[in-house]
């Protein structure tokens, strides 16, 4: 296992200060995922598109993480990220529920 530090700058995204993706209560929460899966942009997509950029590589999707941030975006954009949640809220009732529209 081999430890690297990466930066915003790795992924092409821009730096964001921490507070500006700094969540809150369920309701804000909430609120967040839906903008990012509805296309908003701004500090809170940045760092789901980095994540999930860093998920994509690591399982070998992506062959780098700007790579992957494209992926995810494309996966966003397109509102396939949007129909998972929904696919997976077909399941019943359960704590994935907080995510309603």
């Amino acid at each position: 296992m081999e430890t690297v530090e990466i930066e915003p700058r790795d992924f092409d995204l821009p730096a964001a200060p921490f507070d500006s993706i700094v969540g809150g209560d369920i309701q804000r929460n909430v609120d967040i995922a839906h903008g990012i899966l509805k296309g908003e942009g701004g500090p809170a997509r940045d760092t789901v598109l980095a994540n999930a950029a860093a998920a994509l590589l690591v399982c070998r999707k992506a062959n780098s993480l700007p790579e992957g941030v494209a992926l995810a975006a494309e996966a966003i954009d397109s509102g396939a990220a949007m129909e998972q949640l929904q696919y997976l809220r077909s399941f019943g009732k359960g704590p994935e529920d907080i995510l309603h529209e």
